[in-house]
């Protein structure tokens, strides 16, 4: 996927499904549930890209863009990053490009097979000049990024 693509997809958060296929922003996949009863349902766009879609009202609510795979079946995404987030590597030069975090959580012990992980970060992110998004920053044990999280803003 283009960085282009790429950008048209975050702008299209709280978009429904539907209208993001038919605007062929991505192929239409069946989307699935995580497990029976579940509010989220997902669908992998490309390797290292998973979109998450609220199962009833298919609205698209999170982007998760892999950067470094964190299981052994995770697949990073290889395609273009929007051009402002290509120098996010770590830590320190992810809050020296985007500023300080609006939040942030740190590293913590998770259950195997994921184990320790480096927090994150929380920040406002300018897609357009008109548009703006929340974008959290996860990182590894070493606080190298690890995934690009995209989601609306929230409400006021």
């Amino acid at each position: 996927m283009k960085a282009e693509k790429l950008r048209t997809l975050v702008e299209s958060l709280g978009l429904t499904y539907e209208t993001i296929t038919k605007n062929e922003i991505i192929a239409t996949t069946p989307i699935q549930g995580i497990f029976p009863e579940s509010e989220i349902d997902f669908l992998e766009a490309e390797p290292g890209l998973e979109l998450n879609f609220n199962s009833e009202t298919k609205q698209l609510k999170k982007i998760f863009v892999t950067i470094k795979s964190a299981l052994p079946n995770d697949t990073p995404y290889t395609e273009e990053l929007l051009p402002d987030l290509r120098a996010l590597k770590d830590q320190e030069g992810t809050r020296r490009t985007l500023g300080e975090p609006l939040d942030q959580h740190g590293p913590e012990q998770l259950p195997e097979p994921v184990g320790k992980n480096g927090g994150w970060d929380s920040f406002t992110y300018q897609v357009t000049e008109a548009r703006h998004v929340t974008l959290i920053v996860q990182y590894d044990a070493e606080l190298q990024v690890e995934t690009l999280v995209f989601k609306e803003l929230p409400s006021i």
